[in-house]
């Protein structure tokens, strides 16, 4: 498990996912952002989590924990930051955290188009160098 697309995700929001668990689960996330500076007409990217076995959002407040897939989507989740735990990796949205366990991913850009870690890495750092400063916003 890599935690550097979720760091790197920041900002976006999940607005779909597909799949089952166990197997391949399709993280669909809208970041306008990286959309545009990666050259694609839509504003996701779609990460593809091989042989995942655990995704589930922790609410904070309440202590619940949320499983199925279209009641996650409908938290409107934002993606802040993620960490690596034992054995899964802890993704932090405002009002909870997701807990996710997969084998490796790989990512597609919205017009169904492969793109690498580094390609996804590359225009996170062109956005963020080039983004103005506090106050000069």
């Amino acid at each position: 498990m890599d935690i550097g697309i979720w760091s790197l995700l920041h900002d976006g929001k999940i607005t779909d996912l597909v799949g089952g668990l166990p197997g391949t689960v399709t993280v669909s996330v809208s970041i306008p952002y990286l959309s545009e500076l990666l050259s694609t007409p839509g504003d996701r990217i779609n990460v593809f989590l091989s042989d995942c076995t655990l995704f589930e959002f922790h609410l904070f407040h309440e202590g619940s924990i949320v499983r199925p897939f279209d009641k996650i989507v409908a938290l409107d989740l934002e993606i802040l930051s993620a960490e690596l735990g034992h054995d899964s990796i802890e993704i932090f949205c405002p009002d909870g955290s997701l807990l996710v366990r997969y084998r490796s991913a790989t990512y597609s850009l919205a017009d169904g188009r492969s793109v690498t870690l580094d390609e996804i890495d590359k225009a996170s750092k062109e956005y963020w160098d080039n983004f103005p400063p506090r106050g000069k916003r």
